[in-house]
């Protein structure tokens, strides 16, 4: 990848070119709904106040996204600034939903009433339900979309650099790490999120007596209950709102952390094949996170990826 030009635009449009970079950290994250763009340079003139940023590499965009905090401090090298922005998801992750009852709605009727208005566009596939979907009150428009798909659907969604709502897809291609340079490589196991069963009701004078169990959290030795009240949503979407709490909660409980130098042509949902001797070997692995950064010691990436799990999961009534 080429090095990263930044451009940031003030209140009345006018472009400022970055030319004294002093460092750059941008990440991504499969579940989080913005990318975040992190900004140290030195200004050789009076800085405007910044309300956009792009990044480029080469001609291809890689990121489009608004200021949310900036800071300009005087210390002996100049006027140094830093700008830390959100992708342009940020609009439908701070704005809220309107709390509604949806009638048999489709992906394209959500995006209709949620991120329409706000100017992006829908590329995402036909999905309809033949049941209601209700968005409860302090649901941002990004969460009534992703939501809904994301109990119809293997994978959730997420705005590219054109305003262009769609659902993450895996990689056709199989990507090795031939080439590439690992300074560093991590595997964790984290047991300390992962649930084993949850215990829902579905109307307020319930008990607790609707259980959702996974057979693979047990399997690993966890057993960690959680208690939801479910009783204000219908019924399917009850179901999957419980399993969906186990199925995040399993996510991150083995993980491989990759420390590569340079840059590295990954993306979110990459299909990876891994082997690394005594680490993970011969593992295919999905790229959930991705930092690239450049420092004081050059460019690096964090490439964080696992494996899809498997919850096992067991629905049952006592």
């Amino acid at each position: 990848m080429a090095e990263l030009i930044f451009k940031l635009y003030d209140k009345s449009g006018k472009c400022t070119v970055l030319e004294k970079v002093l460092s750059y950290e941008l990440t991504s994250e499969v579940s989080a709904a913005c990318d975040g763009l992190r900004l140290n340079y030195i200004s050789d003139c009076a800085c405007p106040e910044f309300v956009r940023v792009e990044a480029y590499s080469a001609e291809q965009r890689i990121f489009n996204g608004f200021a949310d905090k900036q800071c300009i401090s005087l210390l002996r090298e100049g006027e140094t600034v830093f700008v830390y922005a959100r992708s342009s998801a940020a609009v439908l992750v701070d704005n809220e939903a309107l709390p509604c009852q949806y009638h048999h709605p489709s992906a394209k009727q959500l995006w209709f009433h949620n991120a329409r208005e706000f100017g992006f566009e829908c590329a995402l596939p036909e999905l309809a339900c033949k049941e209601d979907y209700y968005v409860s009150k302090g649901t941002s428009c990004f969460g009534a979309i992703n939501n809904f798909f994301k109990m119809l659907y293997p994978a959730g969604i997420y705005v590219d650099v054109n305003n262009v709502i769609r659902a993450f897809e895996k990689s056709a291609a199989l990507k090795t790490l031939d080439g590439c340079k690992i300074a560093s490589a991590k595997y964790v196991i984290n047991r300390s999120n992962p649930i084993s069963q949850v215990d829902y009701k579905i109307t307020a004078s319930d008990k607790y007596c609707y259980h959702l169990k996974s057979r693979s959290a047990e399997n690993n030795g966890i057993s960690r209950r959680r208690l939801i009240n479910l009783s204000a949503l219908p019924l399917w979407q009850r179901e999957a709102a419980a399993r969906q709490s186990i199925s995040k909660a399993l996510e991150e409980l083995y993980v491989l952390e990759l420390e590569l130098e340079g840059t590295a042509d990954f993306m979110l949902y990459d299909r990876v094949h891994v082997s690394l001797k005594g680490l993970c070997e011969n593992a295919e692995l999905l790229v959930y996170e991705l930092v690239k950064s450049k420092g004081k010691n050059g460019e690096k990436t964090i490439v964080k990826l696992r494996a899809e799990q498997d919850g096992g999961l067991i629905n049952y009534v006592a």
